[in-house]
């Protein structure tokens, strides 16, 4: 019992000495108690790396300006790889405006051909007075005069060879503007008063492009003429009345009965009116100018043979698009020209069997006749896909096609002109071009071809139309 007492003793004795602690000095005099995982972690021993032997330095010394020289020796690379394309920028540049100065020359050397070749042209030279003035006004119209552009001219920076690109281009026009006046004046008397109506007209037109008056003689000669030749045909008119003044019998089903006939137009028929467009090589010499003076600006037009067609069927509907897809078996399908800088094919209208496409043109042509007949051209001659490519090559490039396919029309002339595509109006519709926005017709809704009476229509390619009845009841209105 003794030792129990004395434990309980002491155990009492030390929790009242520790109450009266607690009460006096509160958390003061007491030892901290934490738990294991509440203790600040003991800082990191520090390590240290082995120090490197003087080998070590010099060999990571020596890669290090190895790589500096390698930078170095890239960047002067670079350097002259920068000045050697600007170099070839520069040669390009060069050569380019050489050839752009050698093109000007020529034109300047074709001009003065031309102006001599006007000079000597005499109306004896054509079948007769109407072909002679036709001739003379489409050259007025298409040609690519300095206050008759219609595309951004090729101009050199020789300002002294522009000043006299201009000159000789006013002056070749002033002689063809001369001999037209001379010619319309010495034919009044032969002329009629519809052909009075359509050279007064042109002529206005001509005369004002070059900011100058007609002649006064001309004009007056022309309206006695038309006076003369009305008081004649009212004299004549009343014989007429004698016998009848009624107009001819013509019905509605018999237009339907043509445009239902499963019957293609006789190739007999048609084949006397068919008009030689490359007579005398006329086509492929011409284009293989063109393509010679404008090899060093035309990019792979170079290389690809331009296409055209031999023949076509005068007084026809005549199709026009806008160039020849390319191809690449073309060279060997095709017929090649007889120099060997062309490719060519004939007028298939009235053929049994003919391709896909001018089948739908056949097709589309007999919905509005079963008598009638078409031809086809392209507006240009160079083979591409890609249109806005072929349309950004040299200015003068396009423009002399276009005189070769203009001449090609009147040499047709056709009973109305059918162009495919925006890109035909983008180059021939505007004001001093093909197509004078002014020409158009309201009451039956299509323009003239400047320099004709041809009628033209603009729309999408006739094969493609989903509907094609109205535009076919439209050409049929045109043409009645």
């Amino acid at each position: 019992m003794g030792t129990f007492e004395n434990a309980l003793k002491r155990e009492l004795g030390k929790n009242t000495g520790k109450a009266i602690s607690n009460f006096v000095f509160g958390d003061a005099h007491s030892t901290p108690y934490r738990r294991t995982s509440s203790r600040r972690s003991s800082p990191p021993v520090e390590t240290y790396a082995l120090r490197k032997t003087a080998r070590q330095l010099k060999d990571e010394h020596l890669a290090l300006m190895l790589e500096k020289e390698r930078d170095v020796a890239y960047e002067e690379l670079l350097r002259k790889q920068r000045l050697e394309e600007e170099h070839q920028r520069e040669i390009f540049k060069l050569e380019q405006e050489a050839e752009r100065n050698r093109i000007e020359t020529e034109n300047l050397n074709q001009l003065s051909r031309e102006i001599e070749s006007a000079l000597n042209l005499d109306v004896s030279d054509f079948p007769d007075t109407k072909s002679f003035l036709s001739n003379i006004s489409a050259k007025l119209t298409v040609r690519n005069w300095n206050n008759l552009s219609f595309l951004n001219s090729l101009l050199s920076n020789d300002r002294k060879k522009d000043k006299e690109r201009k000159k000789m281009e006013n002056q070749l026009y002033d002689i063809y503007l001369s001999k037209f006046q001379i010619v319309l004046g010495e034919s009044v008397q032969v002329l009629t008063n519809v052909d009075i109506d359509v050279y007064s007209k042109l002529l206005l037109q001509f005369c004002k492009k070059r900011k100058v008056s007609p002649q006064t003689q001309l004009i007056d000669a022309l309206e006695k003429q038309k006076i003369a030749s009305l008081q004649a045909n009212n004299q004549g008119s009343e014989g007429l009345n004698v016998f009848s003044n009624k107009e001819p019998d013509i019905t509605y089903s018999d237009v339907t009965e043509n445009v239902n006939s499963d019957n293609l137009p006789d190739k007999d028929a048609i084949l006397p009116n068919i008009v030689n467009l490359n007579e005398d090589n006329l086509i492929e010499n011409r284009l293989a100018e063109i393509w010679k003076k404008y090899v060093a600006v035309i990019g792979n037009q170079a290389e690809r043979r331009p296409i055209f067609v031999t023949d076509a069927i005068k007084d026809s509907i005549l199709y026009i698009g806008i160039n020849p897809n390319f191809y690449e078996g073309d060279d060997d399908i095709l017929l090649h020209s007889a120099n060997g800088e062309s490719l060519f094919y004939e007028n298939v209208c009235g053929e049994l069997n003919p391709p896909e496409y001018f089948r739908e043109l056949e097709e589309f042509t007999r919905g509005i006749s079963a008598n009638a007949s078409y031809s086809h051209l392209n507006l240009l001659y160079a083979r591409e896909n890609d249109r806005k490519h072929l349309l950004s090559l040299d200015s003068n490039f396009i423009r002399e096609q276009l005189e070769l396919t203009y001449d090609l029309i009147i040499k047709i002339n056709p009973s109305i002109v059918v162009f495919f595509s925006d890109y035909c109006k983008h180059l021939i519709f505007g004001k001093g071009r093909w197509i004078d926005p002014v020409s158009f017709n309201k009451r039956d809704g299509y323009y003239i071809l400047n320099g004709t009476q041809i009628p033209v229509l603009f729309t999408e390619d006739v094969t493609t139309l989903k509907e094609p009845s109205y535009l076919q009841n439209k050409i049929k209105n045109i043409l009645l």
